[in-house]
C-alpha cells in the first residue's frame, strides 16, 4: 500500500458496514422483541440517538494546522537573485518535506532534493556526502550541481541547530543572511 491514508478510507468504510449491520442485528434481536409497541419505540430511538451522539463525539472537527500558502521572507529573496542556479537545504529533513515544493514556485530556481510519499532512503542511500556537510566531499557534489545557496533550517531540532556552527566555521561557506529561522551561507567554490 503506498499511501496508508487510502487504507484508512476503506478501513473506515468497511468498519462503519460492519457497525451498521451490527446495529441492525442487534436492534432486531434485542430492541424490538418488547411487547408494547410504545417501549420499543422508545428503545429504538433512545439506543439510535446514543449511537449517534458517539459518532457525532468522534468525529467533531479539531482546528487542523495547515501550512501558510504564501512565499517566506527567504524565497523573495532567492527571487531576487540574478541568474538560475541550485539551492539545497539542510538538513535533509527538512529539506525533503512537502513544503519545499511549495516554495519553488515563489523563488524559481531549481532545487537538489525533492518530496515523495516516504522519506526517500535512496537519496541518503546515493548520495552519503549530504549528511556529511559541511565536509569538502558534501561540498564538492553540491558545487557539481551548481548550488549557489544553502539554506540551514534552524527550527528542525536537534540538526539545523548543531548544523549552524560547523557551517560558520566552514571556510567554503558564507553566511549572507538570516530570514526567521532560515539561515542563507553562500557556497564559495
Amino acid at each position: 500500500m503506498r499511501a496508508w491514508n487510502r487504507f484508512a478510507a476503506f478501513t473506515s468504510l468497511g468498519v462503519s458496514l460492519l457497525a451498521g449491520v451490527g446495529y441492525a442485528t442487534w436492534i432486531a434481536n434485542e430492541v424490538r422483541p418488547a411487547r408494547r409497541k410504545l417501549e420499543r419505540f422508545n428503545r429504538e430511538h433512545l439506543a439510535g440517538v446514543v449511537i449517534l451522539a458517539l459518532a457525532i463525539f468522534e468525529l467533531w472537527p479539531q482546528p487542523v494546522p495547515l501550512q501558510a500558502v504564501q512565499p517566506r521572507p527567504v524565497d523573495e529573496w532567492l527571487a531576487d537573485q540574478p541568474g538560475q542556479f541550485s539551492i539545497m537545504e539542510l538538513p535533509l529533513t527538512s529539506a525533503l518535506g512537502a513544503p519545499q515544493m511549495l516554495y519553488t514556485r515563489y523563488h524559481g530556481k531549481r532545487i537538489t532534493f525533492a518530496y515523495g510519499t516516504y522519506y526517500p532512503y535512496w537519496y541518503r542511500a546515493e548520495f552519503p556526502e549530504l549528511q556529511e556537510c559541511p565536509e569538502a566531499a558534501c561540498l564538492d557534489l553540491l558545487s557539481s550541481w551548481d548550488v549557489r545557496f544553502l539554506l540551514l533550517n534552524m527550527d528542525d531540532v536537534p540538526a539545523g541547530p548543531v548544523l549552524a556552527p560547523k557551517l560558520d566555521e566552514s571556510l567554503s561557506l558564507k553566511r549572507m543572511a538570516q530570514f526567521g529561522d532560515i539561515v542563507v551561507y553562500r557556497l564559495l567554490r
